[in-house]
């Protein structure tokens, strides 16, 4: 939406009305689940770590992702190796599409 821009033509109200829904949306909806799930797809990572998003930091993503590993009984180094290895479920997509 941050890269959307008003046309001649265009109703300027109802513009700024969905712009204002759209970022209320996002932020109600944007959890650390969300935030981290943003960083790991490959077209995303940068709106997960933009202020547009409240980003947060590289350690939080960390955290989080150790949080979820040991949830599913992973060990800190097999979660890390998997990553690393760039297998799925962190496989795919395209570069960074902010």
């Amino acid at each position: 939406m941050s890269t959307l821009r008003l046309e001649d033509g265009d109703d300027m109200e109802f513009f700024g009305h969905a712009k204002s829904v759209f970022n209320r949306r996002f932020h109600s909806i944007n959890t650390k689940y969300h935030t981290l799930a943003l960083f790991l797809h490959p077209m995303c990572r940068k709106l997960a770590v933009t202020q547009a998003a409240s980003g947060r930091p590289f350690e939080f993503m960390v955290k989080v992702a150790l949080e979820i590993a040991l949830q599913w009984k992973w060990s800190k180094a097999k979660a890390l190796k998997v990553y690393n290895l760039c297998h799925v479920p962190f496989a795919g997509g395209r570069a960074d599409g902010l």
